[in-house]
């Protein structure tokens, strides 16, 4: 069960996220047999702003990078650009392996909609049914 150190459930957030919960379970195949090997340890290096500069030219997000307004100590959270998805942003995590994201609403096109308007006699109130186009356009990329 993913939750944090104060015992808040992941259920309490179920509004605002997709929590998967994982059991990871040894499979039968799995040694207990000493031996030697390579141990590799993902270690987060540097400053956060500075990668998020870094990647900020990369990508082409301008702006000063610092905290998000989510920042936590729990989860260090840093943005480069707008966090009211006004234009193109980069998101990081300080912590963990340091996931970091871009997103950019411009490569999402407004859906086209039409209006369903009720039968008459009927209780339905009618809608809109939408089309979402595909997103468009290269990733960038520092060729």
């Amino acid at each position: 069960m993913l939750s944090d150190p104060g015992g808040t459930s992941a259920e309490a957030f179920g509004d605002i996220a997709l929590f998967v919960e994982y059991d990871y379970v040894p499979g039968s195949g799995i040694s207990d047999a000493t031996g030697s090997g390579s141990v590799y340890e993902l270690q987060l290096l540097g400053d956060p702003l500075d990668l998020l500069t870094e990647l900020g030219r990369v990508y082409g997000v301008e702006g000063q990078a610092g905290p998000s307004q989510f920042f936590d100590e729990m989860w260090p959270g840093y943005v480069l650009g707008p966090e009211d998805w006004s234009g193109p942003t980069l998101n990081l995590t300080w912590s963990g392996t340091g996931p970091w994201y871009y997103s950019n609403p411009a490569a999402y096109q407004e859906p086209t909609c039409r209006e369903i308007l009720p039968e008459e006699g009927s209780e339905d109130l009618g809608g809109f049914e939408c089309e979402n186009p595909e997103p468009s356009g290269p990733l960038p990329s520092l060729d």
